[in-house]
């Protein structure tokens, strides 16, 4: 990517307007590094859809919209189409979604194994576990504020695809847009930045 988009792509994700939920962060910058191809996130209420759709493609993304206040974003139009239809399907689709999302395989299907309806008390059971050492990169504790790495629930505490995916989104070239509660932990856990 030239530097001058790089640089004004940063300044975009440092000062994002307010529209969408501080977790939104780490998806776009797992988005914008390459990290996961598509992502889905919340828009903040009230909003106005317009506004949320111009900055984002500012940044050169595509967004589809649900009635729900959840947006698909991609840099391919036709992926946010294909992603918005899995999480519309009234069916059992957590593992199709996850996969479509580019979350780890090991951590897709243990989310199946749960199942949608079950995924926030999961995801609360395992951010009380113990993240020892470089792991401590894929603790999923501060999603949910934008101080995480990582935007999916791990399949372990040890899930190693999972502390990959943090590694590439602290060492590509929107890592330094994390939220510094983040990059800190990732600092003191051994995941160099």
């Amino acid at each position: 990517m030239h530097y001058d988009a790089t640089a004004r792509l940063k300044r975009c994700l440092r000062s994002p307007p307010g529209l969408l939920k501080p977790s939104a962060t780490i998806d776009l910058v797992h988005l914008l590094s390459g990290v996961r191809p598509v992502i889905r996130t919340e828009i903040q209420t009230p909003y106005n859809a317009d506004d949320v759709t111009r900055w984002l493609s500012r940044l050169g993304c595509y967004t589809c919209l649900d009635n729900e206040g959840f947006i698909v974003v991609a840099l391919k139009p036709g992926l946010c189409r294909r992603v918005l239809a899995i999480d519309r399907d009234p069916s059992e689709h957590t593992k199709a979604f996850g996969l479509a999302l580019g979350y780890p395989n090991c951590c897709v299907r243990a989310a199946a194994r749960v199942g949608e309806a079950s995924i926030d008390a999961w995801a609360a059971q395992m951010a009380s576990r113990a993240y020892v050492g470089s792991f401590k990169a894929i603790d999923p504790s501060g999603y949910l504020a934008g101080k995480s790495a990582i935007s999916h629930v791990p399949c372990s505490p040890r899930c190693q695809q999972s502390l990959t995916m943090a590694r590439q989104a602290v060492h590509g070239p929107f890592g330094e847009c994390l939220h510094r509660k983040a990059r800190q932990n990732l600092v003191r856990s051994g995941v160099r930045v």
